[in-house]
């Protein structure tokens, strides 16, 4: 698949799911969401695709074959097409084909997008690096708690205006100094929200989606992924952190997403941050989430799979076959493709099965549409009028 192919089918893909999310997000469990757009991620950056008949291309090609069918002119046949000699595929193979403007242009908006995100994370690993850890009291205390084999490290610094994560392997959770020696309801909270995303890599799943940006920041639905997969990992981690607390804490957590709610400076899309422009988007959701239930849950997993069957699979194809009968088919919807057919029929058959005309066609099925379009040009002009 080409990288026009990818974009399609993913945007196709992540379009879908953008509906599914505005009338379900406040009834299923946000992590499905999560997943939904990693699928959709990964149909944009894998260059195969399975042909299935549960694909809706499937649907598609069928209803548009049926349509053609019904519309066809009794006693019309099909368009010649010209034959293309071998000496002009092998020199267009041979010569080589510049790279196109096309191509020259996504690589630089790709680079440029890169740069962005690299610099905005260098710039918050500067500012930051000089934070202090934070040592003793109720933060070394809660950390000492927690269960996780990865060093992580609670830091406070005087320039961060709202607590958030940054790092893989040795992650560590920024305070706001203000924070640094307070122990309440609301501290806690934030801890537990920022332990979220360490324990689900969330920083590495932001990476990812900021390189499937960089790789499609030409689709302005790829922009749209990557902003709501940032928002609903904020909204999973903010679930869990409500479902893992005893009884209901949906309100003070509310008051204090709040109440840490500041104007965010830089460009955060690398690291984990408490504070969200979607504010209320949380809140609403914050106090909406419950117990999940059975028949949530068994929707929410048929979602997923009729989502992955129809938009991650490409439609069922009828090729043609090499064998003698496919002349027959051929001749059977235009007379008029091999002239003389009854007389030479043996030696047409043999022709194309012969070890040159099968390597011709392999060539063939290498090329891209720009070379066969060149081609064919350069054979239009070689031919006599």
């Amino acid at each position: 698949m080409s990288i026009l192919e990818m974009t399609l089918t993913g945007g196709v893909m992540a379009l879908v799911i953008t509906v599914l999310r505005a009338i379900l997000l406040n009834k299923l469990s946000k992590r499905m969401f999560v997943l939904l757009w990693e699928i959709a991620m990964l149909r944009l950056v894998l260059p195969i695709s399975i042909p299935a008949v549960t694909s809706v291309y499937s649907l598609f090609s069928l209803l548009s074959n049926s349509v053609a069918t019904a519309q066809t002119v009794p006693g019309t046949t099909a368009t010649n097409l010209p034959m293309i000699p071998n000496a002009i595929i092998a020199g267009n193979l041979q010569s080589g084909v510049s790279m196109p403007i096309c191509a020259i242009v996504w690589l630089a908006g790709m680079a440029i997008t890169l740069a962005v995100f690299a610099a905005g994370y260098i710039i918050v690993y500067r500012r930051y690096r000089c934070a202090v850890i934070v040592k003793g009291g109720y933060v070394e205390e809660w950390l000492s708690e927690q269960k996780i084999r990865r060093n992580v490290r609670i830091r406070c610094s005087e320039q961060a205006v709202s607590p958030l994560t940054y790092g893989i392997l040795r992650p560590t959770i920024l305070l706001p100094e203000s924070l640094e020696n307070e122990q309440s309801e609301q501290l806690t909270y934030i801890l537990m929200h920022e332990m979220t995303h360490i324990r689900r890599f969330d920083m590495l799943r932001k990476i990812a989606a900021a390189a499937v940006l960089c790789l499609h920041w030409f689709n302005p639905v790829v922009w749209l992924l990557f902003l709501l997969y940032n928002r609903d990992i904020e909204l999973a981690c903010d679930e869990a952190v409500v479902r893992k607390m005893k009884g209901d804490c949906r309100s003070s957590y509310a008051m204090a997403l709040i109440g840490m709610e500041e104007k965010r400076r830089g460009f955060s899309s690398l690291y984990s941050n408490f504070s969200k422009n979607a504010i209320e988007e949380r809140i609403v959701a914050i106090m909406k989430t419950k117990k999940i239930g059975v028949v949530p849950t068994i929707v929410a997993l048929a979602l997923m799979v009729i989502v992955t069957c129809g938009f991650t699979t490409s439609a069922v194809t009828n090729e043609i076959d090499d064998s003698p009968n496919s002349v027959s088919e051929i001749r059977r919807y235009d007379p008029n493709v091999f002239e003389n057919a009854d007389e030479n029929a043996d030696e047409g058959i043999f022709a194309m099965e012969s070890p040159d005309f099968q390597e011709t066609i392999e060539k063939m099925r290498q090329l891209s549409p720009d070379e066969i379009d060149d081609m064919y040009e350069r054979f239009k002009n070689e031919m006599p009028n």
